[in-house]
């Protein structure tokens, strides 16, 4: 598919999906439940406001970013982004919402269903206080990944600055879009190497294969298809001074090390040897990607082996040798991971049911003078896994967060396998030449 011409000022220009969004957009179609791909960014900003500056801010990014102005739908049964012209896009609007009913109308927003098809990004201001306003922006996966995240923050402090102080914003233009990138990547032959690594890797998938903790008992299954809950944990300074030592000792990533901490809290559930997780990867590097606003990430599964006679210290080696592999061959979308996998018979479910996530660089945060800026991370009560640990950052220490399938783990549950990871962290990081047999004992 070639970009459709333009009629109209008022008229959207046509794109073929890229790899990644028709993934996510299939996915999000084959199943009746609400979507788990709808995500928020909200800032709170306390100070002086000038609301006319966060509302333009904001309405500036959408000019920039194609993405922030597409629809997702099947044109000519061909995926397709849809872009609109800027001049189309509803300007942001300022919303009164007294401070009790905060909490409500923030769920409520970030909740709320998204028609795809017309655009996949929605933003609100809420008028709280005199001196307190609420940026909340609903996006859906198909134009945002963690990257993302941060071009945008960088990209309304600017913005923002730029309307307050009458200038305009410091931004060089944005090298490439979305529907651009997409025709050059359909363009591309796929690299035949990545698809035979991973079928290979992914090979003699076993029935046993550990891929999620056990459903509590608690539960029934089913019973609230897509639904989660989140509960928090914070991973002290000392265990993490343990675990940088560690990762100089080794000299491998904290990342590693909670891969292989992630690799021995499945072991420790059943003591399965082989199991799954994944994690997701940038598809960036390049100055053109790293300004584009839209997903541009993919999610990995990691497979390892969990010998009770092997010490941590060779877990973390081997998780460091699949991780290094799985990046190598990162060019690989959800859909064809799902091909290889069902071809085998295998899984009746997700392949991708536990997930781990580690942002390990502390964010500064936004830095306007004279305001205090927040952001607020407000649960949508959807979730894509059935277990996905979060883990960032944060001090000296790190900020943790498990979201959880509620139709497979009660919050007690979630708290028993939250307790479990920390505990075995210590023991690991402590210890890192015991064995998995005595570190899970």
């Amino acid at each position: 598919m070639s970009a459709a011409s333009v009629g109209t000022s008022e008229a959207p220009t046509v794109y073929p999906m890229t790899v990644e969004q028709e993934s996510i957009w299939l996915d999000d179609n084959l199943t009746g439940d609400p979507s788990h791909f709808v995500e928020s960014w909200v800032l709170r900003l306390v100070g002086p406001v000038d609301r006319t500056a966060v509302c333009l801010a904001w309405d500036g990014i959408v000019a920039r970013h194609e993405a922030l102005r597409s629809g997702f739908a099947l044109v000519d049964d061909h995926t397709a982004q849809r872009v609109w012209p800027a001049a189309r896009m509803p300007a942001t609007a300022v919303v009164p919402c007294p401070p009790q009913q905060v909490d409500d109308t923030l769920r409520e927003l970030v909740s709320a269903p998204m028609d795809l098809a017309e655009r996949a990004m929605r933003a609100t201001v809420l008028d709280v206080a005199p001196d307190t306003v609420i940026l909340v922006v609903q996006m859906h996966h198909i134009v945002l990944d963690d990257w993302t995240i941060h071009l945008i923050e960088r990209e309304f402090q600017e913005h923002y600055l730029a309307l307050t102080e009458a200038r305009p914003p410091a931004l060089e233009p944005v090298p490439l879009q979305p529907g651009l990138y997409a025709l050059r990547q359909r363009a591309e032959p796929r690299d035949p190497a990545v698809l035979k690594y991973w079928r290979e890797r992914l090979a003699d998938l076993p029935d046993g294969l550990c891929s999620t903790l056990p459903a509590d008992e608690g539960v029934v299954p089913g019973s609230a298809a897509g639904r989660g809950a989140r509960a928090a944990f914070d991973i002290s300074p000392l265990v993490t001074r343990r675990l940088r030592r560690l990762c100089g000792r080794l000299r491998v990533t904290p990342f590693t090390v909670f891969a292989a901490i992630t690799a021995l809290l499945l072991f420790s559930a059943e003591g399965t040897q082989d199991v799954l997780f994944a994690t997701p990867v940038a598809l960036r590097g390049t100055e053109e990607t790293d300004r584009m606003v839209t997903a541009l990430s993919g999610v990995l599964p990691l497979r390892l082996r969990v010998r009770p006679e092997d010490t941590f210290a060779d877990l973390v080696a081997q998780a460091r040798i699949r991780t290094h592999e799985a990046i190598e061959n990162r060019d690989m979308s959800a859909s064809e991971f799902t091909q290889i996998t069902r071809r085998r018979g295998y899984p009746k479910r997700n392949l991708f049911r536990t997930t781990l996530v580690l942002d390990d660089a502390a964010e500064a945060g936004l830095a306007i003078p004279g305001l205090s800026v927040e952001r607020l991370f407000v649960f949508s009560g959807v979730v894509k896994f059935d277990l996905c640990f979060y883990v960032t950052a944060a001090g000296a220490g790190y900020d943790g967060m498990l979201d959880y399938a509620v139709d497979r783990y009660s919050p007690a549950a979630a708290r028993h396998w939250i307790d479990r990871m920390l505990t075995l962290l210590e023991r690991a990081t402590e210890d890192p030449d015991a064995t998995a047999a005595t570190l899970v004992a």
